[in-house]
């Protein structure tokens, strides 16, 4: 993988097959055809490598879409961590059993590193403890092996300061949580507008620091969980 000259900075050039893009991901499907821009709702269902893709029929008003077999299509889809982005064309539609499409195999993508790691929104409870304050009761919003973004009722410290964050995340068929208990450095705080008389809260991006091997793995679970969990409302 390498930067063409000319791409846009944090994009490069890769082969469809070396980036192992996991089937059931969600598509977007533009068409260029009378003009028409608006983006397709589509899945991955498969694909043989140097052959062809097969998504799902995307639908509109219920109804599955029908195009010219060799309409060219642009073709971007989220990995977590990358943009994907690629042209191919429809090569053939089939309707029985299943409604899907065999799309011409893109032989060259270019890809956008977005972030290091996949994340997620949540809405979890957390409790953030400074080592010269009591514990603040807060709420994680946004979730990544990573790091986190926290909303408080108070500015939890400064930029640099270093905190503990400690929440539970559900994992397993019945819902068994799992604790985490991690130190994490404020990256940034922002307050943000206050809606009625709601009182005012402020958002911190926090980055977790020296999490074990288990915890991480937890993590990312639960956040590739929830990713597969989301509407296929495009990237």
């Amino acid at each position: 993988m390498q930067q063409e000259p000319g791409e846009p900075s944090g994009a490069h050039r890769a082969g469809f097959g070396e980036l192992h893009v996991r089937v059931g991901a969600r598509l977007q499907l533009v068409v260029s055809a009378f003009g028409r821009r608006s983006p397709l709702a589509s899945t991955l269902l498969g694909y043989a490598e140097s052959e062809y893709l097969i998504v799902r029929t995307p639908a509109e008003g219920g109804l599955a879409v029908r195009l010219q077999n060799g309409e060219p299509l642009d073709v971007r889809l989220f990995t977590g961590t990358h943009v994907v982005e690629f042209r191919t064309s429809l090569l053939r539609q089939f309707s029985a059993p299943i409604s899907y499409w065999h799309l011409s195999y893109p032989e060259d993508v270019r890809v956008t590193t977005l972030r290091a790691a996949p994340r997620t929104r949540v809405d979890l409870g957390a409790q953030a403890t400074r080592s010269d304050a009591a514990a603040v009761p807060v709420r994680l919003t946004d979730l990544s092996a990573l790091g986190a973004k926290v909303l408080a009722p108070e500015p939890l410290g400064e930029r640099g300061q270093t905190l503990e964050l400690a929440f539970d995340i559900p994992r397993g068929p019945q819902g068994v949580a799992a604790k985490i208990a991690v130190a994490a450095t404020i990256r940034g705080v922002k307050p943000l507008a206050a809606a009625g008389d709601a009182p005012p809260s402020y958002a911190h991006g926090l980055q977790f620091e020296n999490l074990s091997e288990s915890d991480q793995v937890l993590l990312q679970n639960f956040v590739l969980q929830k990713l597969n969990e989301a509407p296929a409302t495009g990237v």
